[in-house]
């Protein structure tokens, strides 16, 4: 069945290309009518697909990242994306930096446009950015092309008092808090190869961004949801650290969680006054998910912990990189054996990119192997807005 979605969505990416590459052939910068038609169709059943494979993904201990969600997005054709696929192309001839600079709407290309600067719609990045992490389900907000001061309100807790009639009531002190996003330089660079026999300007244009996406979905969904600090300072949702970091972290007592274990986690975050906005989940790896699905709430009963993807009616989500554990010869490394399971209200957390997505293309390198060099750099800021809204869960007993 896998084989056969991936197939399918594998030809509706051909098809919908297809009819954008009609399209520029014939120098046109929009579809007609009937074009738009099959190419709604079609990209309505490709997103079908998607959500098949990620469901599919969900359900089996599989570590493999193109499960998740990262297929192809098809974007159709216009002349902002046409020139901008143009542009690309070009930069491909030489050694540059370009700037990538993401719009709510992308205005025609030019001379105005700053030297090496690339426009880009943000949802054409952002969507195959979302899907291949689990960003969209679990209700954080990421914002983008943040710039100044910026800072997120937090509301204080205040509480009303019981007093006498005709008894004059104290002031209560009202300060806002605030928390000051840390942004922080995310680098990645990756060989890509064909890029000079990718036919068409649109199709450059939709192959980039998805590779582009790609990269930054794998660095970001590693430093959200790992359990230890992705670099110096730098913590994510579920990487407990005493003075630092210090949000609920509990120690299951066996080789493997109980269902009370798990049910008392979300007590935790309810008892400090987060209750379910719509974002209560748990996070945990796809080995873990399976023994849940598996395990019996009590001894020798016939109902399992987890249940339609769900513990105790609260969705579960999957990711491996809570089980990443750091990078060793280059490469992340990850616990062999599952230990942490992750509870949170997702809303209590913002991701913003700032400034501008700096690209660096290299087709020289490796030029003889037909490989170009791509670089990424941005600023990226990951920011718990209540501590108290998340728990990490961990195994210590030998399994």
């Amino acid at each position: 069945m896998n084989d056969f979605l991936k197939e399918r969505l594998a030809l509706l990416n051909d098809e919908l290309q297809a009819i954008n590459d009609k399209a520029a052939a014939e120098n046109r910068t929009a579809l007609t009518e009937s074009e738009e038609q099959e190419f709604e169709k079609r990209a309505k059943e490709a997103e079908s697909i998607r959500m098949r494979l990620r469901a599919l993904a969900a359900a089996k201990a599989d570590k493999s990242q193109e499960d998740r969600g990262y297929e192809p997005f098809v974007t159709k054709i216009s002349e902002q994306r046409a020139a901008s696929g143009r542009m690309f192309r070009e930069a491909l001839t030489r050694k540059c930096e370009i700037v990538l600079e993401l719009r709510e709407s992308v205005t025609a290309t030019t001379a105005a446009n700053a030297a090496n600067a690339i426009p880009v719609y943000i949802k054409d990045f952002v969507e195959p950015l979302e899907k291949g992490l689990i960003f969209d389900k679990l209700g954080i907000g990421i914002e983008y092309g943040l710039s100044g001061d910026i800072k997120y309100p937090v509301m204080p807790y205040i509480e009303a008092s019981i007093a006498e009639e005709g008894v004059k009531l104290e002031d209560t002190t009202l300060a806002p808090g605030a928390i000051t996003p840390k942004p922080r330089r995310l680098g990645v660079t990756c060989p890509l190869t064909g890029l000079a026999n990718v036919q068409t300007d649109m199709r450059l244009y939709n192959w980039l961004l998805n590779e582009l996406a790609k990269s930054v979905a794998r660095a970001l969904n590693r430093w959200m949801f790992m359990t230890v600090a992705a670099a110096t300072d730098v913590y994510g949702v579920f990487a407990y650290n005493k003075d630092k970091n210090p949000i609920e972290s509990v120690t299951f007592k066996a080789a493997s969680p109980t269902y009370k274990e798990l049910v008392a986690m979300r007590g935790k975050v309810m008892t400090s006054g987060a209750q379910n906005d719509g974002t209560y989940a748990y996070v945990m790896s796809a080995a873990m998910y399976t023994e849940l699905e598996t395990t019996p709430k009590v001894a020798n009963g016939e109902q399992m912990i987890l249940v339609d993807g769900k513990i105790g009616g609260i969705p579960v989500f999957i990711t491996e990189e809570i089980e990443c554990t750091g990078k060793s010869g280059g490469k992340s490394t990850y616990n062999v054996t599952p230990k942490h399971v992750g509870f949170g209200r997702f809303s209590d957390v913002k991701v913003g990119q700032f400034g501008q997505f700096k690209l660096i293309v290299n087709p020289y390198t490796g030029d003889t192997a037909d490989v170009t060099r791509i670089t990424v750099n941005a600023n990226w800021a990951v920011d718990t807005l209540r501590r108290s809204s998340f728990v990490i869960g961990t195994i210590t007993a030998a399994s």
